[in-house]
């Protein structure tokens, strides 16, 4: 075990038992955490790491502001990654709109899926939250 203290400012964790960095996450402010958007987002692989949640947790607030990083989830080979990013991120994210490119990618997965995407769920959850979005927007138009 390293005597060195825990650096407050690392908010990445290092391992999925890293409550230290989450801690320290839940601490930051937005600019700290924009600026590690890609690492922390990689924590989404799979939700079940006991990290996982609380990463999204901080991540959520931000869905618009992370959108590049967001959008290589997306449109990358990772079906399951892009799942919990939906489900994680994107379906509830407190954003009076969702960013016009994360719609559009949305409904690229509902109408033109990629191999693998409606076996591991991908389409169907796109749908639904692609739906919940559409109806959100349509109901505040200029939100």
């Amino acid at each position: 075990m390293s005597t060195e203290p825990l650096d407050p400012q690392r908010i990445v964790p290092v391992n999925r038992l890293d409550d230290a960095a989450a801690a320290n996450l839940r601490r930051a402010d937005k600019a700290a955490v924009l600026a590690q958007a890609g690492p922390l987002l990689q924590w989404l692989q799979d939700i079940n790491w006991p990290v996982a949640a609380e990463v999204a947790e901080v991540l959520r607030p931000y869905t618009n502001d992370i959108k590049d990083e967001l959008l290589e989830v997306l449109r990358g080979d990772d079906d399951a990654w892009k799942y919990w990013c939906i489900i994680y991120l994107i379906r509830n994210a407190p954003v009076p709109r969702l960013h016009d490119e994360l719609l559009a990618e949305l409904r690229r997965l509902v109408e033109r899926p990629a191999p693998g995407e409606p076996e591991e769920g991908v389409t169907r959850v796109a749908k639904a939250v692609w739906e919940e979005w559409t109806a959100k927007h349509a109901a505040h138009p200029s939100a």
